[in-house]
């Protein structure tokens, strides 16, 4: 039985908000913003050598990366929407960092 499944028998609320902020948000994120930065990438015109780079770009530095390359280059996003995805995520997680242990423990 893994560690979630151990938290959910437990009913300890404090502990699963604990684990959803602190292990599955910030996965979310990686997730999300990498995909958007590869779905910019395929749409942006460019060299395939650009691309490439870019790509090991995003994948081998997990969160920059993709903030990175959606600050600098993601060009398809209009420029709220850039603000929203770059500054939201990030900011729901610290909130949830931070709050968690005061409103659950």
């Amino acid at each position: 039985m893994d560690a979630f499944q151990q938290l959910l028998l437990r009913h300890d609320l404090g502990a699963i908000v604990t684990v959803l902020f602190g292990y599955f948000l910030p996965l979310l994120l990686y997730c999300a913003w990498s995909a958007l930065a590869f779905v910019e990438l395929a749409r942006a015109p460019g060299s395939t050598g650009r691309v490439a780079a870019w790509s090991l770009v995003v994948l081998g530095i997990p969160f920059l990366g993709a903030a990175l390359f959606l600050y600098r280059m993601g060009g398809g996003l209009s420029g709220p929407v850039r603000v929203v995805v770059l500054l939201a995520g990030p900011a729901l997680v610290v909130i949830g960092y931070l709050l968690t242990p005061f409103v659950f423990h």
